[in-house]
């Protein structure tokens, strides 16, 4: 299986996911247009890694903002993710990375932790330009 690596823009985050290792990062901004369209390579990227996936999966997500859409997305992923840990495939870490003086991203991830079936951790970092 390949890895993914989709560019982000002003717009659209950046998709960087490793299949041999596991990792999975998704960072910068996401309030497309269409949601569904940009996030459909990873859709499917995740639907593959998902019949084979490495021991351990790391995913980190660190946005510096995004919309209901990519909210209800994210979501979705992370309990696919779940669910793939349930199912005894792979060990699941996920991770919010926000900056630490951003108090809405940081309530986003709480609403996360809150919600999931498995540990989000909480990131807090200075800059994540710097990530």
């Amino acid at each position: 299986m390949e890895d993914l690596f989709i560019k982000g823009d002003a717009k659209s985050p950046t998709f960087e996911c490793f299949s041999s290792t596991g990792k999975i990062k998704i960072y910068g901004v996401s309030i497309p247009e269409d949601t569904l369209e940009v996030f459909k390579p990873f859709k499917d990227w995740f639907a593959a890694y998902s019949a084979s996936p490495a021991a351990s999966t790391v995913i980190t997500v660190a946005l510096q903002y995004f919309n209901t859409s990519t909210s209800r997305l994210l979501y979705d992923y992370f309990n696919k993710a779940s669910e793939l840990q349930k199912a005894g495939n792979t060990n699941v870490s996920l991770h919010w990375v926000y900056e630490r003086d951003d108090e809405d991203m940081e309530e986003a991830g709480e609403h996360y932790q809150a919600i999931l079936d498995i540990p989000l951790n909480l990131v807090p970092i200075d800059d994540l330009s710097n990530l």
